[in-house]
């Protein structure tokens, strides 16, 4: 696998907030997802919390998002806002705990594209830009991608299964078993950006 570069947290917090931004709508879902990854991701900064920066970011995003004209370039306003973030990381170095690792912010942005109920083809064509300006291993992407699909077809199985009548043991059986699958995959999600 190439080196798994690291890349700023706010350039990646924006980048994640332009992948909500693709499909042309963000929902509760995704704005949700943002929060806990910028939290999670800023929660051992002594420079500054997550809610300090958010509106920056969100600032920063929302005038790149002004500049579109017509909507048939609505795609390229926001690649090219994502490509600002990493003009910005070419000349920075980070350590550990300023950064995050490329193949991180995959699985955040894969992450992001499932919780709203699809992945459309133009979150699959940003994410898979952001992968190579990342310089990510495309079997690394593919595998991370297999197993957010697992996830979230683990997830809707899950949905589905509340909502029938069968006995209550046989659905609570039926769910520890989808919960230890779960398990499973994000474990070998795990020891893949760990390689």
């Amino acid at each position: 696998m190439k080196d798994d570069k690291l890349i700023g947290k706010e350039n990646a917090l924006q980048i994640v907030y332009y992948l909500m931004a693709v499909d042309g709508e963000i929902c509760k879902a995704e704005e949700e997802m943002f929060d806990s990854i910028g939290n999670e991701m800023l929660e051992e900064q002594s420079w500054c919390s997550f809610d300090e920066v958010k509106p920056e970011i969100l600032e920063a995003c929302k005038e790149q998002l002004d500049k579109v004209i017509d909507q048939d370039e609505y795609y390229d306003v926001i690649r090219e806002g994502v490509e600002a973030c990493f003009e910005e990381e070419e000349e920075r170095y980070y350590s550990d705990s300023e950064g995050i690792k490329g193949s991180m912010l995959m699985w955040n942005l894969l992450a992001v594209s499932f919780c709203d109920g699809g992945y459309t083809k133009d979150e699959r064509r940003l994410i898979k830009m952001v992968g190579r300006k990342l310089n990510l291993d495309k079997t690394l992407f593919l595998e991370l991608e297999n197993s957010a699909k697992a996830i979230y077809a683990l997830d809707k199985e899950e949905v589905w299964l509340k909502t029938t009548d069968r006995p209550y043991k046989t659905i609570e059986d039926m769910i520890s078993e989808i919960s230890n699958r779960r398990a499973v995959i994000m474990q070998s999600v795990k020891e893949l950006m760990e390689d």
